[in-house]
């Protein structure tokens, strides 16, 4: 199976894993109108469920202590960390004054 197929071509993907090597992390682009991050085990796409995203751009950070770590850029757009872990979303970092431009995980 390749993740993907049947998207039309305007839609971008991307696929990394997480720090540890267990969980595969994608993103599913229109532009730079809106993402959508997707995440499962590393190597078994059918585990590939949406973490989080709508009509706003949304990119994954790491996976760490059974969760997701999320940058998202919803409300103003001026970025956030989320939290997600079993559909259940935690705010990390809040949206400042100045854009999110980066950010990593290095620790849980």
């Amino acid at each position: 199976m390749v993740f993907g197929e049947g998207l039309p071509t305007s839609y971008f993907t991307s696929l990394t894993s997480s720090t540890d090597n267990t969980h595969a992390l994608l993103t599913i682009g229109y532009g730079w109108s809106w993402s959508q991050v997707y995440g499962g085990l590393l190597g078994r796409p059918e585990t590939w469920n949406k973490v989080y995203g709508d009509k706003f751009i949304a990119y994954p950070i790491d996976y760490v202590a059974d969760g997701y770590l999320v940058a998202s850029f919803e409300g103003d757009g001026n970025g956030k960390i989320l939290y997600v872990e079993k559909g259940k979303v935690r705010k990390i970092v809040g949206e400042k004054k100045y854009p999110l431009t980066s950010a990593i995980s290095l620790k849980e």
